[in-house]
């Protein structure tokens, strides 16, 4: 049996994405390997195989706390980086030694974010000599997920860490292939091969352990923290005070996209909902939007709703932990999805973690997204109706079509079961496992054809 040293700052029970997914294929990989894991999270769990060590987080809070209260908080990304979280690389570091000393494993691997912890496998391979995987999960350089920088030396510094990962690293994942895809065009073809792409999964729900329906409506669902309730609240004549203030947060600052956070909403959902009732009365307190995971104060949520008059159809629920919202979107009639739309027409590099759990519901899901890579690998699926962020138009047809279909009593599933396999987090974990042992042994164990899934193509509903 084979040894890895396995360093994540996340871990269950935390329920960020990332940590799900250290927890799927920490589990996984016990099957085959000890395990020495190394992380921040108090009272981490992980099977009984699996050592978990934790390492105190040093973060200077009280100093943040301060210069945020003093209205300094634009200083933070200066004094700390690459993130706030570096302090943690050298405890991490000597516990990570010390480990290695006693019992030397045949990989690291390395889970991110926070990006910072790259650097501790980096150490760590330059001092031992042990192959490094880095699983990097969303690039540091995406301008979907990083907008902004405080400034351009922070972009640049941050392509930097980036080549520096890919260089050093034995193996490095994304779950992008846009992204993917953008890096391996800068980089030699003998470093491309080092660079794999595993998307995150989704696990299997027992269909037996949802609730029962209480009510004949149509429930839409979205699993998951919603933004954008600050982005409807924003006067269009600020104070001076106001216009003062976000001049200097913004003094300095690089852009790469600017994005519509109101697009991360369920606004224009319940707009399309309200718009649709007022042609059909008759729908009137029959189809509701309800969303599970919110962390927004409430009355700053109702203002929003009330502002747009859907506080009656849009339910709006806090954040439960991530079993209990898979039975909420597994047992809905039909799925919700929004992110922030990228107002200069750009593609779109992200991929939201949803996708892969909604996609195994096999319930239709009803996609507000700008083009990119989410609408590209939805597309290849039945049952996803993908619309523009903001075109209450086209979400009101999506949802009068499955209204009609669902008040005549016809099923709404979508046939998506042909794919469970690749979707799920057993072939994720699988893939991980191919893409370690390659890395430790490369003449024995063959590259991994990761990329394998994107050939697949099944017709999608417009």
């Amino acid at each position: 049996m084979g040894k890895l040293l396995c360093i994540s700052y996340r871990f269950a029970p935390e329920t960020y994405p990332l940590a799900i997914r250290v927890d799927n294929f920490v589990k996984h990989l016990s099957n085959s390997f000890e395990i020495e894991a190394i992380t921040a999270a108090e009272d981490a769990q992980a099977p009984d195989n699996v050592n978990t060590h934790h390492v105190k987080p040093r973060v200077p809070t009280r100093m943040i706390r301060r210069l945020r209260k003093l209205r300094l908080g634009k200083l933070v990304p200066f004094l700390f980086w690459p993130d706030m979280f570096l302090f943690w690389i050298w405890p991490a570091y000597k516990k990570a030694k010390a480990l290695i000393k006693a019992n030397r494993p045949d990989a690291i691997v390395v889970f991110m974010m926070p990006y910072s912890q790259g650097l501790v496998g980096i150490l760590l391979k330059r001092k031992f000599g042990i192959p490094l995987i880095l699983n990097l999960n969303d690039s540091p350089t995406c301008s979907s997920l990083h907008p902004v920088f405080p400034s351009r030396l922070h972009f640049y510094l941050a392509k930097k860490l980036e080549s520096l990962y890919i260089r050093s690293a034995d193996a490095i994942v994304y779950v992008s292939k846009q992204n993917l895809d953008r890096l391996k065009a800068d980089v030699p073809s003998a470093t491309r091969d080092r660079m794999h792409l595993i998307r995150r999964g989704a696990p299997t729900v027992q269909l037996d352990t949802l609730p029962e329906k209480k009510d004949n409506n149509l429930h839409i669902v979205y699993g998951g923290g919603m933004g954008g309730w600050y982005a409807f609240t924003e006067p269009e004549k600020p104070s001076f005070a106001k216009r003062m203030y976000t001049a200097w947060e913004q003094l300095g600052t690089y852009r790469l996209v600017k994005l519509d956070h109101r697009s991360h909403s369920p606004v224009y959902l319940g707009l399309a909902i309200k718009q649709l009732i007022e042609r059909k009365p008759e729908w009137k307190g029959r189809i509701t939007l309800d969303i599970y995971g919110n962390k927004y104060p409430m009355p700053l949520v109702n203002q929003v709703l009330q502002q747009h008059g859907i506080e009656d159809l849009v339910n709006i629920n806090g954040v439960l932990p991530h079993k209990e919202v898979l039975q909420k979107v597994f047992g809905a009639d039909a799925l919700f999805m929004a992110l922030p739309e990228r107002n200069d027409g750009s593609p779109d590099a992200r991929i939201s973690a949803k996708t892969y759990e909604y996609l195994m519901s096999e319930r239709p899901i009803i996609a507000g997204l700008s083009m990119g890579e989410n609408t590209r690998f939805l597309s290849r699926f039945d049952g996803v109706h993908i619309v523009s962020p903001r075109d209450v138009d086209a979400m009101e047809t999506a949802i009068e079509n499955l209204a009609t279909r669902f008040f005549a009593g016809e099923s709404l599933k979508a046939n998506r079961s042909q794919h469970f396999d690749a979707l799920g987090v057993p072939k994720k974990a699988r893939d991980f496992e191919a893409v370690v042992r390659h890395a430790m042994a490369p003449d024995t164990y063959p590259r991994p054809d990761t990329e394998a899934e994107e050939t697949p193509q099944v017709s999608a509903t417009a």
